[in-house]
């Protein structure tokens, strides 16, 4: 029986670190959103064009 609740340890934690992967899967997802957002708006403010466009390519802001 020992064993048994050792293997439901060890479930337990690989559950905790699929959730946790899985969330950083999700958080990295919003940081390159976010990269290419900011990108978008290296490229536009160095052609020149007013922010309202930036704003509709970028509806982070």
């Amino acid at each position: 029986l020992a064993h048994i609740a050792a293997l439901e340890g060890e479930l337990e934690k690989m559950k905790e670190n699929f959730k946790y992967q899985r969330e950083m899967k999700r958080a990295l997802r919003k940081v390159r959103s976010i990269l290419i957002c900011l990108n978008n708006i290296l490229i536009f403010s160095k052609e020149n064009l007013e922010l309202q466009k930036v704003r509709d390519t970028c509806h982070l802001l």
